[in-house]
């Protein structure tokens, strides 16, 4: 039933996680994990990228906000946006999204999702 939704989610936090990574370092990754537990689905999304400046991390949930700038061609790099992302992950989940990053050494965030909110129930299918 939200399957556009999260997907949407994933695919943008994947999509900057490759567009925070310098290819001219080793030992690069982005990393995806899912768990749950009784009450929640939880995505963790990680990255060895180039991380969020401390005075970076106040904006990364505005809208229009980007750090992805070409000074060459003055183009603005927008995906659905970090905004978007927390829009979907609390407004239609009714979740939560947590940042944790360290410049030059990489970014995780945390996505819990309510599994009552994820999963399409129809009383009249038997499960």
């Amino acid at each position: 039933m939200n399957h556009f939704q999260l997907m949407s989610i994933l695919k943008n936090m994947v999509n900057n996680a490759i567009e925070s990574i310098d290819m001219r370092r080793k030992n690069n990754f982005i990393k995806i994990y899912y768990k749950s537990d009784k009450k929640n689905h939880i995505f963790t999304i990680a990255d060895s990228g180039k991380g969020i400046s401390p005075q970076n991390m106040k904006y990364i949930y505005n809208p229009g906000f980007s750090t992805k700038f070409n000074y060459n061609t003055g183009d603005v790099n927008r995906g659905i946006g970090l905004y978007h992302v927390k829009a979907l992950v609390v407004n239609h989940f009714k979740g939560t999204i947590h940042v944790a990053s360290e410049v030059d050494a990489g970014t995780e965030f945390t996505i819990k999702i309510p599994i009552a909110n994820m999963e399409a129930y129809d009383e009249n299918i038997h499960y």
